[in-house]
């Protein structure tokens, strides 16, 4: 399946929907010069497994695609793809050791 078009305004969505979740960090990134598989990245941590449970439920419930495929969730780091866009959900000790902010340091930062 191909990259489904997602716009700011839902990865902007997506971002406030964590928010309202109390993530903590929470960063868009503008990838669409950078990736073939996404537009936007969002990169967001969580305290608790029962704050990450809380996150993606609140994205499956309010945002409009539904997931393409969601993946982990017990090991610290949680993937929603949602074609266009993906949002990565860590525990703060994996979000320091993935470092995705520098490994997508190239990319543009979307305010919200």
């Amino acid at each position: 399946m191909g990259k489904l078009r997602i716009t700011r305004d839902t990865a902007v969505e997506a971002a406030r929907l964590l928010d309202e979740k109390k993530a903590e960090d929470i960063l868009i990134l503008d990838i669409r010069d950078l990736a073939a598989f996404a537009d936007y990245m969002i990169i967001a941590t969580v305290g608790s497994q029962a704050q990450l449970e809380a996150a993606v439920k609140i994205l499956r419930e309010r945002l409009s695609p539904e997931p393409l495929h969601l993946e982990g969730g017990g090991g610290g780091w949680t993937l929603i793809d949602y074609g266009g866009m993906v949002v990565n959900l860590f525990f703060p000790e994996k979000r320091e050791f993935y470092a995705l902010e520098r490994i997508w340091g190239d990319a543009g930062k979307v305010e919200f």
